[in-house]
């Protein structure tokens, strides 16, 4: 392992030029080309004077250990068309005077654990790839791959969102791989139509904390789910269009923030169970949510215990189950084939003792 340092401004990243690469900051140029085991340092030593400056990546994929853009006192841009980068190790972008426009995948793929992901709000403009077998990635920022059909992808390893937001188009973690999507307090923020979160295949998969997964495109979207227990997890529609829920699983919550005019709907797969600790999904008076299968069959939504308090629901071909009292509301449409569903507000909590003073 050796540690890289770019200088002397614009100039290639490639497979053969060596001008642009020393062994130290700001030293003589001539070092050899990165490899996957040698770290990548962008500094002010990178640049002639504070000037402006553009690193095009070429050979696809360009690789490193350690990726770190930190002091920069010119703006640097780290090009490359189609062109990718792999870090077997940490990436640091920083938050001022650098820019990113290569369009390639970035993919992680370290095999151990303690590596840390922090792009300071510097988007991606393409998918992004963690696959490494016992590699642990923690956010030290939120992320953000920018457009609506590009993917995170989970293949291998452990992604640890800390307190962060990840946004993506589409997130994909659908394999039998040995993988954990722990959220932490996090978000994982999916923009994208179709299926915008695919999980369908769970073996190997592990969930942890208590984040949401937020899909907020205004068109139609699909989670698809895999049966799993999303048990932590809050799921949230949050954009206009037709959210459609593949396979039984099981949720901590589910909501709807969309807040505005125009019709949204949640479906579910006909003969599916979903099952919900909580269940805060509600329209508003301007605009109706409706709640139904996908095909003309009926789907089960089960809660344990407790009361559902929804309200401006359009019902159609659901049964609600499970012990606890599913109250639509009373501005609810009953669209029919229903059951379990009480088109009324819930009743007032009964009174009870109360607290009483005693004076001697």
């Amino acid at each position: 392992m050796a540690d890289r340092y770019w200088i002397l401004g614009t100039g290639s990243w490639s497979s053969t030029n060596t001008t642009n690469w020393s062994a130290s900051s700001g030293g003589a140029g001539g070092a050899t080309v990165p490899t996957a085991s040698d770290n990548v340092f962008f500094d002010a030593n990178s640049n002639v004077l504070a000037t402006a400056f553009t690193v095009t990546m070429a050979n696809t994929p360009r690789v490193c250990n350690d990726f770190t853009a930190s002091g920069l006192d010119g703006a640097m841009t780290l090009a490359g068309s189609g062109v990718g980068l792999t870090v077997s190790g940490s990436l640091t972008f920083q938050a001022t005077n650098f820019t990113r426009s290569y369009t390639g995948v970035t993919t992680f793929n370290a095999t151990t654990t303690g590596k840390t992901v922090t792009a300071n709000g510097v988007a991606f403009g393409a998918g992004i790839t963690f696959n490494g077998v016992g590699g642990a990635w923690t956010l030290g920022s939120a992320l953000t791959v920018a457009g609506a059909t590009n993917t995170i992808t989970l293949t291998n390893g452990t992604l640890d969102l800390q307190s962060y937001t990840l946004s993506t188009g589409r997130f994909n973690s659908s394999n039998s791989n040995t993988r954990i999507i722990a959220f932490g307090t996090g978000q994982i923020s999916c923009t994208g139509t179709g299926t915008a979160w695919d999980t369908s295949t769970t073996t190997g998969l592990t969930i942890t904390g208590t984040g949401t997964i937020r899909l907020t495109n205004a068109s139609a979207k699909t989670f698809a789910g895999g049966g799993f227990s999303y048990s932590s997890v809050t799921l949230n529609q949050g954009g206009a269009g037709a959210l459609t829920i593949t396979g039984s699983n099981t949720f901590s919550d589910i909501t709807n923030t969309y807040k505005s005019t125009g019709a949204t709907s949640i479906l579910f797969t006909a003969g599916t169970t979903n099952t919900f600790t909580d269940w805060n999904a509600s329209g508003e008076s301007t605009r109706l949510l409706t709640i139904g299968s996908v095909t003309a069959a009926s789907h089960t939504l089960s809660k344990a215990s407790g009361t559902v308090s929804a309200d401006y629901l359009s019902i159609s071909r659901s049964t609600a189950t499970g012990g606890a009292g599913w109250y639509a509301g009373a501005n609810s449409t009953n669209g029919g084939n229903n059951s379990g569903w009480v088109f009324t507000a819930p009743p007032a909590p009964s009174a009870g003792n109360g607290n009483f003073l005693m004076f001697f």
